[in-house]
């Protein structure tokens, strides 16, 4: 049965569209015309462990093992991978 991307904007910590693909999360983000990558997630077992990996621009290639200690675990829930991720690309939430 085939996977097909599908919209989640209540994951997002930034409420901005994120479209889930079968390999990939990526984010319709202010400015840009076409989905930019965030992160990958793989499947380890359970639905509460997925290795998460990092877009990295740089290079066009995810990463696993280049996250920060800040980061925290490398493994999560998707919606724990998406929180850490975005937090790495905007910075933490502030209140308002």
């Amino acid at each position: 049965m085939p996977v097909t991307p599908a919209v989640f904007s209540s994951l997002s910590p930034l409420a901005v569209p994120l479209l889930l693909k079968p390999r990939y999360v990526a984010a319709l983000l202010p400015g840009h015309r076409e989905p930019t990558p965030i992160l990958r997630l793989r499947y380890q077992g359970s639905a509460d462990h997925w290795a998460i990996g990092i877009y990295k621009a740089s290079t066009g290639q995810y990463s696993e093992t280049e996250l920060p200690g800040s980061f925290g675990p490398a493994t999560g829930t998707p919606e724990q991978g998406v929180n850490d991720t975005f937090t790495l690309y905007a910075g933490p939430r502030t209140e308002s």
